[in-house]
């Protein structure tokens, strides 16, 4: 799946270069909306599933948001999630909840390669910051809790660096408001644990999937149409001669 969303991605950049026929485009742009993310963490799991915690869904979900620029076609921008959900797990071999979740966010660098009536299309590059946490609680009265409350409610977390390659497509009534689906797929080479050292960390699963659909606001303005450029046969067939200009 990882190798074949890879794939798709690029080849719908290399259509869109290709078939670019409406000049250029410039403006800003104003991004909210809904996402989903699919993660899968199986060597986590066999972690967590020793523990007595059940295996995590790797999915995730909550609310995106970005925005940015338009010059000649070029975009700088940046995006993130926030409103992030949370896995909730219970342990079957004692009282703890187990919470895992996070987010992250960055910028972007894109190339509208179509922009006509309205349809865009546009391939982008993500550097991407954030991490992920996980956090104990335990059922207890008040006065346990002050006894020891870092063994009651210990947590860890993680920083992340990530790249994602994605694609931006949707529709802008009047150059002005629309609707836009994102696909990102997302690879994560640095994670670090923090809050705690450990030895034998379970591996982390890089690759991940990244899908949104947001409202967009803002306003973009068509420069130059490359079909509609004079050429040279448009041109008249020859100039004045010298007799033209003899008194």
């Amino acid at each position: 799946m990882k190798k074949s969303m890879l794939f798709t991605i690029t080849a719908l950049a290399f259509l869109g270069m290709n078939t670019l026929h409406a000049g250029e485009v410039s403006g800003g742009i104003f991004r909210i909306g809904g996402y989903f993310g699919y993660n899968p963490q199986p060597a986590l799991n066999t972690a967590i599933k020793a523990a007595g915690y059940e295996d995590l869904t790797g999915m995730s979900y909550g609310m995106s948001i970005g925005g940015g620029g338009l010059a000649g076609n070029f975009y700088f921008g940046g995006w993130g999630t926030v409103i992030n959900s949370s896995e909730v797990k219970k342990s079957a071999a004692s009282d703890r909840t187990m919470s895992y979740g996070g987010g992250f966010g960055g910028f972007e660098f894109g190339y509208a390669a179509v922009y006509s009536d309205g349809f865009l299309l546009m391939p982008s590059v993500s550097f991407l910051w954030g991490g992920y946490g996980m956090s104990f609680q335990t059922n207890l009265s008040f006065a346990q809790y002050l006894n020891n409350p870092v063994e009651y409610n210990p947590g860890i977390g993680s920083s992340i660096f990530s790249i994602a390659a994605g694609i931006t497509t949707g529709i802008m009534f009047a150059d002005r408001v629309g609707f836009l689906v994102r696909l990102n797929y997302i690879y994560t080479p640095v994670l670090s644990w923090e809050g705690a050292v450990f030895t034998g960390a379970p591996e982390y699963n890089q690759h991940s999937l990244f899908v949104s659909i947001e409202m967009a606001f803002g306003t973009l303005m068509k420069g130059k149409d490359i079909s509609k450029e004079i050429n040279a046969d448009d041109l008249p067939s020859g100039l004045p001669g010298d007799d033209d200009y003899i008194q």
